[in-house]
């Protein structure tokens, strides 16, 4: 699970009855919110059972959800072979554009999961610089963010 640091959430649950918490960290309330990344445990006990669960926690900046790499080579090697965002806060809305250095749109998707191959239609794009603008949202804000840069097509 992922969460921003300046919008941490709560984790854990609040049940009815003589329960009694424990967290790995020590805390005895039914719910924490977070502020680090790590692996975070819950201890739960009535009279008759305990349960114990655990759950790892990204804890992240937020500010910039999207990364995209400088460089690509989709040469069908299985490396690097498609040009993809790399998102570490869940992404609501999302549209990826790439550019060639005419200004032409050559790729474009609304799917975080899916990237660019490298083809300008059924044609191989020509090797050199592209430019790229990303815009999304995210589960916690509305506000559309958009991020724009450069990246090199290597074969």
């Amino acid at each position: 699970t992922v969460l921003c640091k300046d919008k941490a959430g709560l984790i854990g649950n609040n049940y009815s009855g003589q329960v009694k918490y424990k967290w790995s960290t020590g805390e005895t309330d039914c719910c924490i919110r977070p502020h680090v990344t790590g692996q975070y445990s819950l201890t739960v006990t009535d009279d008759c059972v305990t349960f114990i669960d655990t759950i790892n926690i990204t804890v992240n900046d937020c500010t910039q959800c999207i990364w995209l790499p400088t460089a690509f080579t989709p040469n069908n090697d299985g490396r690097n072979d498609q040009l993809k965002t790399i998102p570490s806060c869940p992404i609501n809305k999302f549209t990826l554009r790439i550019f060639n250095r005419w200004g032409q749109e050559v790729f474009n998707t609304q799917d975080v999961q899916k990237g660019w191959n490298g083809m300008h239609g059924a044609q191989l794009a020509d090797v050199g610089r592209y430019y790229y603008s990303v815009e999304y949202n995210t589960a916690w804000s509305a506000e559309i963010k958009t991020i724009k840069g450069d990246v090199i097509l290597l074969r």
